[in-house]
């Protein structure tokens, strides 16, 4: 039996409530699956504690911890972390708890014997409130068209993906892509297992209205501007 090692990537801002919880979760679905892991956070210059709870979980298992001075948001924290990920298989997930870890076998256990690049735990359910739900379908639906019908409509940011198309991704991070364009554009092979997704678990959501129109926006700019640039020196901070 061929052994996997899983990196998980988790994009963190002002998430001090549940990341104990995450945590807890991934350490408990690695064990339950008998993978080598780690757990990649990315504080994306959070205004909370969340930094100096990330910094206490670090002592307790296999954790990298990295900083952004500035706030560049979720797309650019994932590539970071893309970027210090170590193992064949990289799982992204959100902080928040929309994305329950028990799905994650799913998506690993489909990405690995397979050919394809990317699996996404296509989003089923009503997570959101019907105005942000329907706004959301409306810009994947122009992604999918976007890309030629190769990204899905339900494809979100809870994802597998194998770590050579990772790297290849993560040289685009001072371009500040929407991650859904960027696999568009550098034409990966995609594939999506429809999966149930929970409602915030605080009831709120760090993407203010504005927050997602500015997604949205770099989201389709991107398919046409996109390009390898690294970020700015000083902007991202492994922490020991």
């Amino acid at each position: 039996m061929t052994e996997v090692a899983v990196s998980f990537i988790v994009p963190v801002y002002n998430n001090i409530a549940t990341l104990q919880q995450l945590y807890d979760g991934l350490c408990a679905v690695a064990s339950q699956e008998n993978w080598t892991y780690e757990i990649v956070f990315v504080d994306d210059n959070s205004k909370d504690a969340s930094l100096e709870v990330l910094m206490l979980l670090k002592k307790n298992g296999p954790v990298q911890v990295c900083h952004l001075t500035e706030n560049m948001g979720q797309s650019v924290a994932l590539l970071m972390a893309m970027q210090f990920a170590k193992h064949n298989y990289i799982v992204a997930l959100d902080a928040d708890l929309q994305d329950d870890v028990q799905n994650i076998p799913l998506l690993v256990n489909t990405l690995v014997p397979s050919k394809v690049q990317v699996v996404f735990g296509g989003r089923a359910g009503t997570y959101e409130k019907r105005g942000r739900h329907l706004t959301a379908k409306f810009f994947k639906y122009l992604i999918y068209l976007l890309s030629h019908k190769r990204i899905p409509v339900n494809a979100g940011l809870f994802f597998a993906i194998k770590n050579t198309a990772a790297k290849e991704m993560a040289l685009y991070a001072g371009s500040k892509p929407y991650l859904l364009s960027l696999m568009a554009k550098l034409k990966l092979d995609v594939f999506a297992v429809p999966i149930y997704r929970q409602p915030n678990a605080l009831s709120q959501s760090g993407y203010t209205f504005w927050k997602r129109i500015k997604v949205g926006y770099n989201g389709l700019h991107a398919f046409y501007t996109c390009s390898i640039k690294p970020l700015p020196n000083g902007i991202i901070k492994k922490m020991e």
